[in-house]
Order: structure tokens, then C-alpha cells, then sequence
């Protein structure tokens, strides 16, 4: 049974250090731990960071012993994907404060923003405005990395992942057939993909509201730990949409506008689904196997009412 964390404790370094790099912004007041259950061995703790005042002003993830790199690896993502893209597109990824080490140990500390709101109505209201915004920023993020590939890439990223989609015995056999299909396709020379950055972990928990947005989007994303830059497109719009709540019918439009960015008829938006699960499934960590094939079924029965 996943198991939730017991009160977790800030090391005095990691204090210390956020008593220096806090002073300008309220100094270092009460520290909360965030109750999470642990899904996966690679659980980072996660703390929220008040000042002296009580306003929360910073947020801390700490790595666990037995995969100390887990946050510096998350924030070496972050920084990647936010230089990559550079301008606004860049500054909608959120990127630490500092990144340390305590104990062996990496985290990172970052600037506090909400999460959306826990209540019904108000956090229904909120995926609802925000809709429109991230799939302006996916779409704008997917046409800014969309790159050809070469036949070693189109192995390597596209067909072998569709095989070893194609014969996984524990998906959907509908998975199972449109892995099947988009390997045809590809063998055939009748879909030629695109590699693009992608997040891979895109859904509402990883959005934050930007406190200040100006011109810039009204969100930040976070999590970028399972980050690509020769990643699979489709997968991020679909996690995304699913989880703002947004019906298949009403994605058709945007779906279409993807595979715009992507270079493909929308008839083949399922080749890059597929090829992002193929991936996947080729590389579950500590994911576990039943609920990756629970989230591919799901996905692909969403993209093909979406189609």
C-alpha cells in the first residue's frame, strides 16, 4: 500500500541556507511539511516556506536517500527546457532559486505560487480559464521544437518504442493495435514524424497560478523531471486536457491545431500518442506497470473521441 510521509524535517543546513536567501523576501518564518502519498519510490518531501510574517514565500523539494540526484536532476530539466525556449515560452517553466545539497542529498528551493484551488467550484472555474492559455503554449512550444528526424532517430524514438508497444501484453489491445498501425505507417513512409520538447508529466497538479502575469501566460509549469528534448508530441496535450477537464468534443479543434504544429494530418495523431506510450512503457522507473497501462487506455480512448 503507498505509504503517506510522516512529517518530514528540513535539515539545519537547507535552514540556514534558506535564512540567507529569504531576507529579501520576508525572512524565514515556519517551514510546513506537505503531506503526500508516497506513489513511487522517488517520492521527493516537499515543504512550503512561510516568512516571518506567515505568507508563504518559498517552496522546497528534497530528495529522498535512495535517489539523492532526483531534484537537481528536476531543476537540470527545468533549466534545460526554459533556455531551449527561451523568452515567454521560457519563463513559463519555473525555475529554482537555488538548487543544494544536504547529506548527499540534492533539492531545491523555488518562489511559492498556488496551486489551483482545492475547492470544487473555484478550482472547476480556474481549469476552465486556463484552457485556452496552455494549449496556446503547448501548441506555441511544440511548433518552436518540432524537429525532422533521421532514419537512426526514427528507429530508435518511433519504431522501437511502437514494437515494443505493439507486443505489451498488459495495455488494451486497442493500444496495442494503434501502436501496431502507426509502425505500419511509419515503415510504409506514409507518416513522418517529429521529435519535440516534451514535458511528459502534464496535467493540472503541475500547474501553478502566476501571481503576476503581465503579458506573460497566467500559469507556471513545474515537474520537469521526466522532461525530453527529442520527446514524443500529442501525449502532453491529451494528459493536459484530460485533466482540465476538457471533453473530447471540445478538443477537436485544438487537437487539429497540434497536429498543425506537428506537421501531420490529425489522422495520425494517435502515431504520436502511441509513440510517446511506446517510450513510456520502455521506461517506467518506479511507475508501476498496471497503472501506466490504466493511464494509455485511457489516454488513447480520449484522443480518438477527440479526433
Amino acid at each position: 500500500m503507498p505509504e503517506v510521509s510522516l512529517s518530514p524535517q528540513l535539515p539545519a543546513d537547507v535552514l540556514a541556507t534558506l535564512d540567507q536567501l529569504l531576507r529579501d523576501r520576508g525572512g524565514l518564518g515556519q517551514v510546513s511539511a506537505v503531506a503526500l502519498r508516497r506513489l513511487v519510490e522517488d517520492h521527493c518531501d516537499k515543504f512550503i516556506v512561510f516568512s516571518r510574517g506567515g505568507q508563504p514565500i518559498a517552496f522546497v523539494v528534497l530528495s529522498p536517500p535512495e535517489f539523492p540526484r532526483a531534484a537537481a536532476q528536476a531543476a537540470a530539466s527545468a533549466f534545460e527546457a526554459s533556455r531551449r525556449l527561451g523568452g515567454e515560452l521560457g519563463a513559463t517553466v519555473l525555475t529554482p532559486l537555488h538548487v543544494g545539497e544536504s547529506d548527499g542529498a540534492s533539492y531545491t528551493v523555488t518562489a511559492f505560487c498556488r496551486p489551483l484551488s482545492t475547492n470544487r467550484w473555484i478550482s472547476r472555474w480556474q481549469r476552465w480559464r486556463l484552457a485556452a492559455p496552455v494549449f496556446d503554449w503547448l501548441h506555441a512550444v511544440t511548433r518552436r521544437t518540432a524537429s525532422p528526424v533521421d532514419d537512426a532517430q526514427s528507429d530508435a524514438l518511433f519504431a522501437q518504442p511502437l514494437e515494443a508497444l505493439a507486443a505489451n501484453q498488459t495495455v488494451d489491445a486497442s493500444v496495442r493495435d494503434a501502436a501496431a498501425a502507426a509502425r505500419e505507417a511509419l515503415a510504409a513512409g506514409r507518416w513522418r514524424p517529429r521529435t519535440v520538447l516534451a514535458h511528459n508529466d502534464l496535467w493540472a497538479g503541475n500547474l501553478l497560478r502566476r501571481p503576476h502575469p503581465g503579458s506573460g501566460t497566467p500559469f507556471y509549469v513545474i515537474d520537469w523531471a521526466g522532461a525530453r528534448s527529442e520527446g514524443h508530441g500529442m501525449y502532453d496535450l491529451v494528459r493536459v486536457a484530460m485533466s482540465l477537464g476538457v471533453a473530447p468534443a471540445g478538443a477537436r479543434r485544438t487537437v487539429a491545431a497540434h497536429c498543425e504544429a506537428l506537421g501531420c494530418d490529425p489522422s495520425m495523431a494517435n502515431h504520436h500518442l502511441a509513440s510517446a506510450l511506446g517510450h513510456l512503457s520502455l521506461n517506467l522507473g518506479e511507475w508501476p506497470a498496471a497503472q501506466f497501462a490504466q493511464t494509455a487506455a485511457v489516454c488513447h480512448r480520449y484522443l480518438t473521441a477527440a479526433r
